[in-house]
Order: structure tokens, then sequence, then C-alpha cells
């Protein structure tokens, strides 16, 4: 996994964009709710999918919220 290329399609950018450190995952999947035609589960699972793949490779730290 050390020396893989990670490449995200749209949705994938779009979630990237949005990981600052301040917003919570609720609040990314809310915000991409209006930009996609699709069922809020569908975004809650690629928004869930992809921080958790992130985070397995260590490209971000996942902070628990208070």
């Amino acid at each position: 996994m050390d020396n893989e290329i990670f490449t995200l399609d749209e949705i994938g950018q779009e979630i990237w964009d949005r990981i600052d450190g301040k917003k919570s995952v609720t609040e990314i999947i809310d915000e991409l709710e209006p930009l996609y035609d699709t069922a809020l589960e569908v975004i809650r699972k690629d928004v869930q999918g992809l921080i958790s793949e992130i985070s397995k490779r260590q490209i971000i730290n996942a902070v628990a919220s208070e």
C-alpha cells in the first residue's frame, strides 16, 4: 500500500475539498447533499468510506468529535 497511487473520482474530490480539520463528517455530508441527485444514505456511505480509506492509508488522521 505504501507505493500505491490514490486517485479520486468527482465525488471523492468534492469530499477531499471539504476535509479541513474543522468540519464534521455530518457537515460534509450536509454540504454535498444538494449537489447530487442521490439518496442521502448513498452520500453518507461515500463520505464515510473515503474518510475511512484515507485514514487507513494515513493520509489524514480522523479525530473523534467531542
